[in-house]
């Protein structure tokens, strides 16, 4: 691991062909702070399309796929600042309030990998693992000042 501007960085090594990637993992536990995960919020989202959406499955069914049903997850923390993130699929909102609440609560938000460590180890949580990367992240911008 190294530090560039006060980030944590790891490096991983790619393929054959030697290309290396540079993952960001957080800031170093000093620099951190306090800033911990209050909970997460499901806000089931259903948007219209403005053309309708056809695939095999309507065309089986002879009809269009009229809406874009998903949930935006939102996680709130106690200083304030609170991410976007999008989890689709049924359920969700139980989901969040059944279990992804009581585990992440007092999480540090900026800790990207140890956050997810929880959800990536239920098979259950694996729809809601993207929607709440990238709403650890969107935190992580903000509290940074840099855009997503």
């Amino acid at each position: 691991m190294q530090v560039r501007n006060g980030l944590a960085f790891s490096v991983a090594f790619w393929g054959l062909l030697g290309s290396i990637e540079l993952r960001q993992c957080g800031r170093p536990a000093e620099e951190e702070g306090t800033m911990k995960i209050m909970r997460v919020e499901a806000i089931p989202v259903s948007i219209p399309y403005t053309i309708l959406r056809r695939n095999m499955h309507t065309e089986v069914r002879g009809d269009a796929i009229t809406h874009l049903n998903t949930n935006v997850l939102k996680v709130h923390t106690n200083e304030g600042v609170a991410g976007l993130g999008e989890a689709t699929g049924d359920g969700v909102v139980d989901e969040v309030a059944k279990s992804v609440n009581p585990a992440v609560s007092g999480l540090n938000p900026l800790d990207f990998e140890g956050t997810l460590a929880t959800p990536e180890a239920d098979a259950g949580w694996t729809r809601l693992c993207a929607g709440l990367d990238f709403a650890l992240h969107d935190i992580a911008g903000k509290v940074r000042g840099v855009p997503m």
